[in-house]
């Protein structure tokens, strides 16, 4: 068996050793040794500095791993954020139109309504068919208009109403996020 002259990586203190060691303890500090051995040279490292060595590598992962996540959940926020940015904006240009057509849309279709009312009661006295047909026209016009004004109120009601649902879940999103993003911050700052 052929023997290796080392030194000790901690004292360095010379070491004997087998060609074939892996480990070996300095008969002069007692560090446990790892030995290494490549192509060219052989050296020893102590143990415990490997432990640390890795146990730092761990924690170091342990950070980026936990940096990363924070980092993703940033980026995924960002983008729940401008999707219900997005999403507001829309429903801002609907409510808009919604409003614009709900203006002055009831009392002239009221107007017309009256107005064929009275025509109606004008012309009965005067028993013309072709007047008469205008005015139950205008009559029937007018209660469909206000029926359509009437149902795009209802749909503007609930419009809203969806918006302000909507609003809660992205309200319950963000506190979920807050919480996530504190306890990453928190368990970031621990590693």
């Amino acid at each position: 068996m052929k023997v290796e002259s080392l030194a000790c990586n901690n004292c360095g203190a010379p070491l004997e050793v087998a060609e074939t060691t892996k480990y070996a303890t300095c008969t002069h500090c007692g560090s446990r040794l790892s030995i290494t051995r490549s192509d060219s040279a052989a050296y020893t490292e102590v143990l415990a500095q490997i432990g640390q060595h890795t146990e730092q590598m761990s924690d170091d992962l342990t950070a980026i791993r936990l940096h990363n996540e924070l980092e993703r959940l940033d980026r995924d926020w960002q983008t729940q954020m401008e999707q219900e940015e997005a999403r507001l904006t829309n429903l801002s240009k609907t409510v808009s139109e919604a409003k614009k057509l709900d203006k002055g849309t009831t009392r002239p279709i009221l107007g017309l309504m009256v107005g064929g009312i009275l025509l109606l009661s004008t012309l009965s006295s005067s028993g013309s068919s072709c007047a008469w047909i205008i005015a139950v026209g205008i009559i029937i016009w007018a209660s469909w208009a206000l029926k359509s004004s009437r149902d795009h109120a209802l749909r503007h009601s609930k419009l809203k109403q969806h918006n302000q649902e909507q609003q809660q879940l992205y309200l319950g999103a963000e506190h979920e996020y807050n919480s996530k993003r504190a306890d990453l911050v928190r368990r970031l700052d621990q590693a």
